[in-house]
């Protein structure tokens, strides 16, 4: 009897810290992904909803260096987006079922066009960030995303860090 409650109190233990830890993840209602490019990190909020997906940054006054959004579609699709009623300029990674970035574009602040970036084709999402970023770090077609993952570090020649 008393290893039955040690293990309630195990298991209650454990979904208490789940869920502290998904809390932690999540602010507002938004969930967010870490998302590794090259070898940087990204927390990006997801867009969850149609609402969302449709909506982008829209109306946004700033983003954090490392911040973005994340757009993955059920199936593979046309996507645009434009930076209407958005203070900062964006970069737009359109990305494959492989996570394989099939494009980048750019788009100015405030860009008044529905349409000022459009997706290459049918693409499985895109990953909205920070104008400039994708010229800081060289992105191009043909980069892989890791989703959910930090970067690998490579160990010094003695085996250290």
């Amino acid at each position: 009897m008393e290893s039955y409650l040690r293990l309630i109190a195990l298991s209650l233990g454990l979904a208490v810290a789940l869920a502290i830890g998904t809390w932690a993840f999540s602010e507002g209602g938004a969930r967010f992904q870490l998302v590794t490019i090259g070898n940087e990190t990204f927390t990006l909020e997801v867009a969850s909803t149609p609402e969302k997906k449709a909506r982008g940054l829209r109306a946004r006054s700033s983003l954090a260096d490392d911040g973005g959004m994340l757009v993955q579609l059920d199936a593979p699709a046309d996507l645009s987006y434009s930076t209407r009623f958005t203070e900062f300029p964006i970069d737009v990674l359109y990305f494959n079922a492989d996570g394989v970035v099939l494009a980048v574009d750019q788009v100015a602040a405030n860009e008044r066009s529905l349409t000022a970036s459009t997706s290459p084709g049918l693409v499985s999402g895109a990953i909205l960030l920070l104008g400039g970023t994708a010229k800081r770090m060289a992105l191009r077609p043909g980069y892989h995303i890791n989703f959910g993952r930090a970067p690998q570090r490579r160990a010094n020649r003695d085996g250290s860090p």
